[in-house]
């Protein structure tokens, strides 16, 4: 993880006081020297004195160069002598100026005489945290905290990350208050795969200094590379369940993935015992899905809400509404399934039905439905609703619930209250048996009752705590379910509820540090740029937009930022405007091979064949674009009237194919070319990748097929 260091309490002792105070120290010290060098030194001769004078005052300017020899003028002077506390003052020093020069191992090599070997190594457990002072250890005295400090970061910098932890930990044993070490111990811990440990330091300097939007920033990546690991180790560890399946799909649906859902949940979905509100019979899992290990099952909650907002915004809303149906037949208060019918309703302009569902969900999930909002509507209900083919009734449109959709159907999802002002709801309890069944949804007016009435027992057994720990989540108490999780997983390592919202947890307070950071620093540009990261990875390309040009209104010479907003608009097929900006990316960095690549495939999108040919081949040089330049340039090449350097092109791409793709473009190469015994042993290839690609079968995509009129079937209301 980058390592961001507060340098305000690093610069901190570069103020005038501790300057005379140390030129003070050096005073004596430079006196001895002068009478073991039997008086003052010769004319035009820099005495030591004056040698830390200006060293002092060069490095309080930042003129860190001119430091360095004034420091190293006036070290060689003191080199036959003991080790004296102005000389290791002055090593510190010139350790700090050779840090800000970047110049790690010097910085290093100016700290090697001190005595650090005297002092005992930190005790992690003793000071990671560092909540209060603890005692100085036996010959920590003689070294300043502040080499500590500027050794640690410079292990840091040279990923000597065992040394870096050592003595950033030594740092907050003799300064508890220093943010820097604090930090900089976060991202040592970081990056040496121990981020439960990074997230500790993190929130510690959090609960000491809340105002600090870098302390966000870090936690909010760290808390993300959590989500991560936890959902990767889940789908590693419990490939017979359905849950992370499920979990897996609700991540692709949040970065816009819904073929990737779809895929991911229909062998699942059609593997289960069908539901009464389906009208397909049993499903036969083995020929539905030959590979899957996940055994037939009951109800699973959320599969079918999930499938079905996938299908939603693929476009077939009637076998998404049938999707919804089965979801809430097992599951009456399922929020997804519930404002997958408005949607579906909303998109049919069957109003009243759409603003009975929307107002029960405002009663349900005041606090919950807000952030569900904060997400566009689907694509086929958005565009309708803007084109007018869908319209709210006039006597509708003034009621709460009518203004409240009209709003959200109209936005991009930003700017929503944190919590609605539903109508006095009573909790009405479903039998015993059902109030600790998981993973199925309540009021949020029961959620708190339970949650109060499990909170005040002893003892939970497996199956209540993991319902508390999704009580705790939805009602907004992120850090109690990620506790709770985490607890029970060390009693029940296999529990699949408390892995996933173990992940949800994870993930939903990363949300908040990034929501935190942008209330801290509105006006930094490196703050919008990475709220536009958050919201790029999350596919809100429209918040992730706003956010880029927030950014390059604040500097618009950064060629990051133009890059990403470049992105966006390249991810949201706007090629014109991608192509404005990925060219003024390349201006300010010419290198930029993921601009070049953009910008190339911009040109492809808009078939200006030979603008793409430049950029795609300066691409070529980056492997992390490099597959995809070279599927464009081929197309490129090819489109020109070059069919042979476009084969040589997917030649080089043709180990690497895993659905066939390559394989059937080389074989229409060919056939072009008259190759026809090259043509068909090309097909061939690709037929037998094709059918052993995990895609749906082809059952599944003739029955979506049929479905694909249906948004433009929906009546507009009169």
């Amino acid at each position: 993880m980058e390592r961001l260091v507060l340098i305000d309490d690093h610069r901190r002792r570069r103020r005038e006081p501790a300057v005379t105070g140390f030129l003070r120290l050096a005073t004596a010290v430079c006196g001895a020297w002068l009478a073991l060098q039997g008086g003052a030194p010769s004319w035009g001769q820099a005495s030591p004195q004056d040698e830390l004078a200006a060293a002092a005052k060069a490095d309080e300017s930042g003129r860190y160069e001119e430091a360095v020899r004034h420091y190293e003028k006036f070290l060689s002077t003191q080199a036959a002598l003991p080790l004296s506390p102005a000389v290791i003052e002055a090593r510190t020093r010139l350790a700090d100026a050779d840090f800000f020069l970047h110049r790690y191992r010097e910085s290093l090599e100016a700290l090697k005489p001190l005595p650090f070997d005297l002092v005992e190594d930190a005790t992690p457990d003793r000071v990671a945290s560092s909540k209060g002072s603890a005692p100085k250890q036996a010959g920590a005295s003689a070294i300043p905290v502040h080499a500590w400090l500027v050794r640690g970061l410079d292990y840091l910098d040279l990923n000597q990350l065992p040394d870096a932890i050592k003595c950033l930990h030594q740092t907050l044993v003799l300064d508890p208050d220093s943010g820097t070490a604090r930090l900089a111990l976060g991202d040592a811990l970081a990056r040496s795969g121990r981020p439960e440990e990074a997230a500790d330091a993190y929130r510690e300097q959090l609960r000491r200094t809340p105002g600090v939007a870098e302390a966000w920033y870090k936690l909010g990546v760290v808390y993300t590379d959590l989500a991560q690991k936890v959902s990767t180790d889940f789908a590693r560890e419990r490939s017979d369940s359905a849950l992370p399946v499920l979990l897996a799909a609700e991540q692709l649906e949040d970065r816009g993935d819904y073929w990737g859902a779809a895929q991911a949940l229909l062998p699942i979905v059609h593997s289960s015992q069908p539901s009464p509100a389906t009208s397909s019979g049993p499903a036969n899992p083995s020929a539905d899905n030959p590979h899957s290990t996940i055994p037939q099952q009951s109800f699973q909650p959320g599969l079918h809400a999930d499938l079905g907002a996938a299908l939603l915004y693929l476009g077939y809303p009637r076998a998404a509404g049938r999707e919804f149906g089965a979801e809430l037949s097992q599951d009456p208060e399922s929020l997804p399934a519930l404002l997958g019918t408005v949607e579906i309703e909303a998109l049919g302009s069957r109003w009243d039905e759409a603003l009975e569902a929307f107002q029960r969900l405002m009663n349900l999930y005041p606090g919950e439905l807000p952030l569900r909002l904060e997400s566009p509507p689907p694509a086929p209900l958005s565009e309708a609703w803007k084109q007018g083919r869908v319209a709210l009734p006039p006597r509708l449109a003034d009621l709460p619930a009518g203004k409240l959709l009209s709003l959200w159907l109209g936005s991009d999802g930003l700017g929503w209250p944190a919590r609605l002002d539903p109508a006095e709801t009573k909790c009405s309890p479903p039998p015993a048996n059902q109030r600790l069944n998981p993973g199925r949804w309540i009021a949020e007016v029961c959620a708190a009752q339970w949650s109060e009435e499990l909170n005040s027992k002893t003892g939970l057994n497996e199956n209540q705590t993991a319902r508390l720990i999704e009580l705790d989540y939805h009602l907004g108490r992120y850090e109690e379910s990620r506790e709770r999780a985490r607890i029970l997983l060390r009693s029940a390592p296999n529990d699949a509820w408390a892995q996933y919202w173990l992940t949800k947890s994870y993930s939903a307070l990363a949300g908040q540090c990034f929501a935190k950071l942008a209330e801290l620093s509105p006006d930094s540009a490196r703050v919008h740029e990475m709220l536009a990261r958050s919201d790029a990875d999350q596919n809100r390309l429209s918040a992730a937009g706003h956010e880029y040009e927030v950014a390059l209104h604040l500097a618009p010479e950064l060629p990051d930022l133009h890059l990403g907003l470049g992105t966006v608009y390249w991810l949201a097929g706007d090629w014109t405007r991608a192509e404005d900006e990925l060219k003024k990316t390349l201006e300010l960095s010419p290198g930029s091979a993921v601009a070049s690549y953009e910008l190339g495939d911009s040109y492809t999108q808009q078939h200006q064949w030979q603008q793409a040919v430049g950029p795609l081949k300066r691409a070529l040089t980056n492997s992390a674009v490099e597959s995809r330049a070279r599927l464009d340039l081929a197309k490129t090449e090819e489109e020109l009237g070059q069919p042979s350097a476009a084969i040589e092109d997917l030649l080089l791409l043709a180990p690497g194919d895993r659905n066939g793709e390559v394989h059937y473009r080389l074989a229409m190469l060919y056939r072009k070319i008259g190759e026809n015994t090259e043509a068909q042993a090309e097909l061939a290839t690709s037929e037998a990748l094709r059918k052993s690609s995990d895609q749906l079968s082809q059952q599944r995509l003739e029955a979506l097929e049929q479905e694909g009129g249906d948004v433009q079937s929906f009546q507009t209301p009169k």
